[in-house]
């Protein structure tokens, strides 16, 4: 069954400002200015990007705890998820990832990482 209407929160995010990028069928391909406008949530902890077409995210300045970036068509790891040392579970898996960078180590509190289904 295809979704005619765009859920709720993807609404309340539109009206704030995000804006998405769809393709033909109406699944995300891709955030524009993501990060410029979540920052400005002071207690968003979780952000879930799961089962769409995103091939690239612009996470540059949030503080996650949890991060789901799950069943993308992502090819690498977002460069500033190295940088989020406060996330404690990862979501990863069942995108186009080959490799991913030592710099995982810098995650001091990550309990969770989930990779399964990579392409490594």
């Amino acid at each position: 069954m295809i979704l005619q209407e765009i859920p709720a929160r993807i609404k309340a995010m539109e009206a704030m400002g995000i804006e998405f990028e769809r393709d033909k069928n109406g699944k995300l391909v891709r955030t524009v200015g993501l990060a410029h406008k979540v920052t400005r949530i002071v207690n968003l902890n979780s952000l879930q990007l799961e089962h769409n077409k995103l091939s690239s995210v612009n996470l540059k300045g949030l503080k996650l705890s949890v991060l789901s970036l799950f069943k993308n068509e992502l090819t690498v790891v977002p460069p500033e998820v190295y940088q989020m040392t406060d996330l404690t579970e990862l979501w990863l898996g069942n995108n186009l990832i080959t490799t991913i960078d030592f710099e995982i180590g810098n995650l001091v509190n990550l309990k969770k990482l989930y990779i399964s289904e990579l392409l490594m």
